[in-house]
């Protein structure tokens, strides 16, 4: 399936969470209320409403400087997963290429992916049975989470770009 095709199975997402809903809801009450604090005052609202920005995730097209930035970081990865780190970089620098549906909801796409196959495993956690990660495959797919989850915040994304020299 292409790129293309893959982004029109998906709705135009113009909130995006860079913290999941689901991974919210455990911090609930009332329902979907939740408990924040945003410069030094305290308040409640929805999970709708907080860990999200507008279009948080559009993908602009990336120089080859940047490319080749990401790709000195995927060499000093193990080489195990040198691979799949290339193919996920192509798909990135694919879909800055496409029309403004593409470039606005791929990654949010990508993440609500990998969110799906994660809930299993989040409400055994939250249930408290932790031997769901004896397994392998569930623990490979609970890392990769934790890894997204982290990386996805806007904390990191601008840390990300602050790095790089002046005027790229």
């Amino acid at each position: 399936m292409s790129i293309r095709q893959r982004i029109v199975m998906y709705n135009d997402v113009k909130k995006q969470h860079y913290v999941w809903e689901f991974y919210l809801k455990a911090w609930c009450f009332e329902g979907n209320k939740v408990w924040c604090r945003r410069n030094g005052k305290i308040f409640n609202t929805s999970t709708e409403n907080v860990a999200q920005e507008r279009r948080f995730y559009e993908i602009t097209p990336l120089t080859n400087d940047e490319i080749g930035l990401i790709e000195a970081g995927i060499n000093t990865m193990p080489k195990e997963s040198h691979n799949i780190l290339k193919l996920k970089l192509k798909y990135l620098v694919d879909c800055g290429l496409y029309n403004d549906n593409t470039r606005k909801n791929a990654l949010e796409n990508e993440y609500a992916d990998m969110e799906q196959k994660t809930i299993s495993i989040l409400q055994f956690i939250r249930n408290g049975t932790i031997e769901v990660l004896n397994n392998q495959y569930e623990k490979n797919m609970f890392s990769i989470f934790l890894g997204m989850q982290y990386t996805r915040t806007p904390k990191c994304r601008n840390g990300k770009i602050n790095c790089l020299p002046e005027g790229q």
